[in-house]
């Protein structure tokens, strides 16, 4: 009896470890299976690289001719501020450009482990002529940070964009650590003389300038203090910086905060009255002295002179004759009341 029951108890349990074992063994299968299939679609890209080498005069020809167009020479390069100093590089936009001019080169990026609270990606450069790689793996948390708080990120959408910005970065060191540094010199060089070369400054620019950094918070006089000039004189070089600058906010690598000096706040102008206030104004302004000043009495207007008889003129002229006449009797002798008996 107790030999038949120890025999069921180990059949039972035996049932239940087969499902794990299984399952187990599928996944193992599944896993090997994806394994075998990469492996092969290496060594097939490895074999037709081999089978192409890349011809260096003409991907020297490609890349002249990819930096010599203004539209992507208008971001090649970026910028950012670290300890103090200014640092400048190619950007994203120009490493996959590069890639794609110098050949037999394999790049991207992977998510690895989609979880909740962070995903686990990874970035690759492979050059298969030449057996160089580069790889970063890292962990993207599946949080945005905003004035209001940390808000986590649920939509499908939203998580994919976080972890393609935060790839986007290690994708381009991962493509310029196996080209050449030569190669990446002269395209940086070829993109400078193309902007240079394309630039017009007209009086339209300074206006796009400034609307063209205004989503990033940044004011026309923070623009104007950067460049120690006034947008009406901008030129060539100072609009290859700020084109250099506007990319580099744009990619994320850097911040308003460290290009300009985000305590100069913009004067605003004085408000200049319309036609319809200015009377308003000046009758305001005529108001406010005689509410200040008191009163004076009103004074008659001058009315039209009529003839009429002079008084005052007949006095002045009975004086005249009065003391001014012909010389009285006794006044050469003395007094001049003498000669009417006082």
């Amino acid at each position: 009896m107790e030999n038949s029951l120890m025999n069921r108890q180990d059949n039972g349990m035996a049932q239940q470890m087969m499902p794990s074992a299984m399952a187990t063994q599928t996944m193992n299968s599944a896993q090997l299976a994806t394994n075998a299939r990469e492996i092969a679609r290496i060594q097939g890209e490895i074999f037709m690289a081999k089978q192409f080498p890349r011809n260096y005069q003409q991907a020297l020809v490609n890349i002249q001719a990819v930096c010599s167009r203004p539209s992507l020479a208008s971001s090649a390069v970026y910028q950012y501020a670290k300890g103090g100093t200014q640092v400048y590089g190619p950007s994203i936009r120009l490493a996959e450009q590069l890639a794609r001019c110098w050949g037999n080169v394999r790049s991207g990026w992977e998510t690895q482990e989609d979880l909740p609270d962070h995903c686990v990606v990874r970035t690759y450069a492979y050059d298969v002529e030449t057996n160089v790689q580069a790889e970063r793996i890292f962990t993207v948390p599946m949080i945005r940070h905003t004035r209001q708080g940390d808000v986590k990120l649920t939509d499908p959408r939203d998580r994919y964009e976080m972890c393609a910005n935060q790839a986007a970065r290690r994708l381009r060191a991962c493509i310029l650590e196996v080209l050449p540094v030569d190669i990446i010199d002269y395209a940086v060089d070829q993109c400078k003389q193309t902007i240079e070369s394309n630039v017009r400054i007209t009086p339209e620019t300074g206006v796009q300038l400034v609307d063209a950094f205004k989503k990033f918070g940044v004011s026309k006089a923070q623009i104007e203090a950067l460049i120690q000039r006034h947008l009406d004189a901008l030129d060539a070089r100072s609009y290859l910086r700020l084109q250099t600058i506007w990319t580099s906010l744009s990619d994320g690598t850097g911040k308003p905060d460290d290009f300009f000096d985000m305590s100069i706040v913009d004067e605003k102008p004085k408000a200049e009255s319309t036609p319809q206030e200015k009377p308003r104004q000046s009758l305001r302004h005529r108001a406010q002295p005689k509410a200040e000043v008191p009163e004076a009495k009103p004074q008659p207007a001058p009315a039209k002179e009529e003839p009429a008889p002079q008084l005052e003129p007949k006095q002045e002229t009975e004086n005249i004759e009065y003391f001014d006449g012909d010389q009285l009797p006794g006044e050469a002798d003395g007094d001049p009341m003498d000669s009417f008996g006082f």
